[in-house]
């Protein structure tokens, strides 16, 4: 596997990896990120009560004063090439620089055109997203 020989390489000790030394693995983390990406959110549900009168979703009528949760969670396939793909390499921006210009229309390309981080939700958004935020 490609990630464990670079964390060798990076780091031949044993023991605990020291803060300083996770700036010499750029592809564990671009690994990190890829995973995040592919994997289901931790998500909250998006409750709503349905307000006077009746509501009718997908055909069903829902009556009033019924509570209504949705859960959210999607993966946006536009915005990455080979969406369903494992490819660490589209979070490394030097892999974009060393590919040149000509080949614009590849997963690394493309995460760095849409700044692809500003996309990626490593837990929940909202209200009770994540404990560690209060």
């Amino acid at each position: 596997m490609y990630a464990e020989e670079v964390l060798d390489k990076a780091w031949p000790k044993s023991g605990d990896i020291a803060f300083e030394d996770m700036e010499k693995l750029p592809y564990l983390t671009a690994a990190i990120k890829e995973s995040f990406r592919l994997s289901h959110r931790a998500v909250s549900p998006l409750r709503r009560v349905v307000g006077p009168g009746d509501a009718v979703i997908t055909g069903e009528k829902i009556p009033a004063g019924v509570n209504i949760f949705l859960f959210l969670s999607s993966t946006f396939v536009h915005l990455n090439l080979e969406p369903t793909s494992f490819y660490p390499e589209r979070w490394l921006k030097s892999s974009v620089r060393s590919r040149g210009t000509e080949e614009k229309d590849t997963p690394s390309a493309r995460a760095a055109d849409i700044n692809a981080d500003k996309y990626l939700v490593r837990f929940s958004r909202g209200l009770r997203s994540c404990i560690a935020i209060q």
